[in-house]
């Protein structure tokens, strides 16, 4: 689990190999945009302050280095999206029940309480799977071209939950 990586492993996972991804995809020889979709999470930031946590000024960071990467000369056929999905929940999705990890102990006994709590009190924060997995797909497979609306940031590339919601019908 991610969380018990040291801040220089999770900063490789979490920011170096998805810009050194972005960079070797974005230089393949094609006429057509290549649309890359770096799942960040509710929390990040591209501007983050004291009270920012961590995952929050990395992901940012990448967030941040794919819009740039877009801008630079040899990748203007680049087209980056970040999304930030809340609390990703499979409740609902039993296609995928068999890959899901089993948690143990805390682990579990957090996510048993969290997720049917946020869908009740908080729902705009849940990111159902499928809901989430149909909106990843078609900016992958889209024009590439900025969005607009409710939850949408960053030049048209940086999308909140809320906005994957509103994408989503949801």
């Amino acid at each position: 689990m991610l969380i018990f990586l040291r801040n220089s492993e999770y900063e490789k996972i979490t920011y170096e190999y998805p810009i050194a991804a972005a960079k070797a995809f974005a230089t393949l020889n094609s006429p057509k945009p290549f649309k890359f979709v770096y799942v960040s999470g509710e929390g990040t930031t591209t501007t983050p302050g004291m009270f920012t946590p961590f995952f929050g000024v990395v992901k940012g960071r990448a967030e941040a280095a794919l819009l740039c990467l877009s801008k630079e000369p040899g990748y203007e056929l680049f087209k980056p999206y970040s999304l930030r999905p809340g609390g990703v929940d499979p409740t609902y999705h039993p296609e995928i029940k068999e890959f899901i990890p089993v948690k143990q102990g805390l682990a579990k006994k957090g996510e048993e309480l969290l997720v049917p709590l946020l869908r009740k009190v908080y729902p705009g924060m849940i990111s159902p799977t499928k809901d989430l997995a149909r909106v990843l797909t078609d900016l992958a497979a889209g024009d590439g071209e900025p969005l607009e609306g409710k939850g949408v940031d960053g030049e048209g590339r940086t999308i909140a939950n809320v906005g994957m919601r509103r994408l989503a019908g949801i």
